[in-house]
């Protein structure tokens, strides 16, 4: 993935093992400043696994993740997940919903 640009957020050779089980393997992205970008997959694909390294809920065994250029290893738990926002996987969406009244959903997290 080639991004333009100053790098907001960086995984350079991210490996996060549960067991003897890869949940990624030296996994590299940058997303530029920006820019909108999403995480897709099947099931399985790690995608909720780079989500949950970033904020560091999980604990890479090797490689880096950097936000605006400083690595995110030494940096206490508000100020790594401050910069991020998830969105469930599980999202109802009813029929003729507007992606105005989605995106405010999405922000404040309240029901239609």
């Amino acid at each position: 993935m080639q991004a333009t640009g100053n790098a907001i957020l960086e995984m350079r050779g991210v490996t996060l093992a549960f067991g003897g089980v890869k949940a990624l393997d030296k996994v590299t992205f940058r997303v530029a400043e920006g820019s909108i970008t999403s995480v897709i997959g099947p099931d399985g694909a790690g995608k909720t696994s780079v989500s949950n390294t970033i904020p560091r809920v999980y604990t890479p065994s090797a490689g880096t993740i950097a936000f605006r250029g400083q690595g995110l290893a030494g940096v206490p738990p508000p100020g790594r997940t401050r910069p991020m926002q998830q969105k469930s996987q599980r999202c109802i969406v009813e029929s003729g919903a507007s992606l105005t009244s989605l995106t405010r959903t999405s922000q404040t997290g309240n029901q239609w």
